[in-house]
């Protein structure tokens, strides 16, 4: 079966009509993040998960909800939960030669700025994975998901750097345009990683240097100025 693709979202441009707020995840939220990944899986291939499977599944979240690696926060709304955002907070690094760039001309790559980006980032000290950003069907296209994207990226210390990656379904469109919004750069397919549900997936990065980092990159940019001025002058000496 041929996966469906996922509804478009309103523009990002509008603001969430709801008071949205986050706070970490319980274990007593096992059962609501169960039913967004069902939601998500039944959107995708049109069936829900098995007794058994619904067992490894909520085990699997419970599991990293305890695990100090991963973070998972709940979006309430009107102090409902409505949605929620986990990371991986010790990632693998991505390989870059397992990233294809899709033929369609639907991402505008080479392969050296793929390596580039997925790079180890001088002076980096911090990097994380969003291994899921998901609201509930009632909550979609109303701006809740740029809120909380807003949020998960301001609570980021700005002394430090850091690099983000995530990676979502090729037909995950709403996803891929709140990315982008955000300044994620699309590098293309993971070969080494399929979505749940069989379907190929899109890898996206995103670095921040660190205040003491772009501060450097400015006395780099100063001074080569300042090279060049002092090369123009002596031309003009020997004129």
């Amino acid at each position: 079966m041929t996966p469906k693709k996922y509804e478009s979202v309103a523009s990002h441009e509008q603001e969430p009509r709801l008071k949205t707020s986050i706070r970490p995840a319980a274990i007593e939220d096992v059962d609501f993040i169960f039913s967004l990944d069902e939601q998500a899986r039944i959107a995708s291939i049109g069936q829900g998960y098995s007794p058994e499977r619904m067992h490894e599944v909520k085990t699997d979240i419970t599991e990293k909800l305890v695990n100090p690696r991963y973070a998972t926060e709940i979006i309430m709304c009107e102090n409902t939960p409505a949605g929620m955002v986990m990371s991986d907070n010790e990632p693998d690094p991505i390989d870059p030669s397992n990233i294809v760039i899709p033929k369609d001309g639907t991402i505008a790559m080479t392969t050296e700025d793929v390596a580039d980006l997925l790079s180890d980032k001088a002076g980096v000290s911090n990097r994380k994975h969003i291994l899921s950003l998901a609201l509930d069907e009632k909550y979609r296209n109303q701006g809740i998901g740029k809120t909380a994207m807003q949020e998960l990226l301001a609570a980021i210390d700005p002394q430090e750097s850091i690099t983000i990656t995530f990676d979502t379904g090729r037909n995950n469109v709403p996803m891929q345009k709140l990315a982008k919004y955000f300044g994620f750069t699309l590098v293309g397919l993971n070969e080494e990683s399929d979505d749940a549900y069989g379907g190929e997936k899109i890898i996206g990065v995103w670095h921040r240097p660190s205040i003491a980092e772009l501060q450097r990159q400015q006395e780099t940019r100063n001074q080569s100025e300042e090279a060049e001025i002092d090369t123009l002058r002596q031309s003009l000496d020997e004129i």
